[in-house]
């Protein structure tokens, strides 16, 4: 991004445009920004060796823990009823500000809107909340894809020469 060129301008003009570079050059240094912190999110999150299960979900590794340890799966939470408004709405928004966004487009919308949405997501809630308890409930899934699913998130095969990792330290403490 070049600075805009004041030769010839008037005081005012000359102004603007330099105000104007400097809210473009602000918003990319935070849109940098905003993009730094993301990837480092994802690569912080993808590098941890540990498989996480999604107790939330239906996923039938989290269903059948939660049977034999005898711990409940964690009830979803119910969306805000501008987060359930919002992505239907999405091409009023920039997605990189999305929440604060949505938050004041939704409050500008007439009350009776407003309560509609608010209903749609505590409707959401309550499918979800079904969905949960019924996996709970149910038998275990013969479904080929919910039968792969927890071979596919195991982590693969650390070879025949060296350990899991998560077995090492037992392993250095038998052989002392």
């Amino acid at each position: 991004m070049t600075p805009p060129q004041v030769d010839g301008l008037s005081p005012e003009a000359t102004a603007r445009a330099v105000h104007v570079y400097e809210m473009q050059k602000a918003e990319l240094k935070m849109r940098k920004d905003i993009f730094k912190r993301r990837l480092a999110y994802q690569y912080n999150k993808t590098k941890s060796p540990k498989v996480k299960v999604n107790f939330g979900s239906s996923d039938p590794l989290a269903v059948l823990s939660a049977k034999i340890s005898g711990n409940s799966i964690q009830k979803p939470r119910q969306k805000t009823a501008y987060n359930v408004w919002g992505p239907h709405n999405h091409c009023f928004v920039d997605p990189v500000f999305n929440d604060a966004i949505y938050k004041e487009l939704f409050e500008e919308l007439p009350k009776d809107e407003q309560q509609e949405w608010i209903e749609c997501a505590a409707q959401e809630h309550r499918e979800a909340l079904k969905k949960a308890s019924t996996a709970l409930k149910s038998e275990p899934s013969t479904a080929p894809e919910d039968c792969q699913r927890p071979i596919s998130i195991r982590p693969a095969h650390p070879g025949p020469n060296r350990l899991p990792h998560w077995l090492e330290g037992f392993a250095n403490r038998w052989r002392a």
